[in-house]
């Protein structure tokens, strides 16, 4: 819904991509290749050797979260 509201959406697409680029490993940088090349830096994410790290690449901090809402994982 945030993409629907004029303005909002352009800091929400670039919140979006940071979130990104960060769970692939990714720096600020390759967030800003996103935003103006996203053609380019896409296929890289897709089919280069980045790897998936969880939610903004802190895979520990998202155990702890889903540990304290879900109990211990299986």
């Amino acid at each position: 819904m945030l993409f629907l509201i004029p303005f909002v959406n352009i800091i929400f697409a670039i919140w979006t991509y940071n979130m990104l680029s960060k769970s692939f490993g990714k720096d600020e940088g390759f967030t800003v290749g996103l935003l103006l090349l996203g053609i380019v830096f896409f296929p890289i994410l897709g089919f280069g050797a980045a790897k998936y790290l969880g939610p903004y690449g802190d895979k520990a901090a998202f155990d702890a979260v889903a540990l304290k809402d879900f109990g211990t994982p299986e």
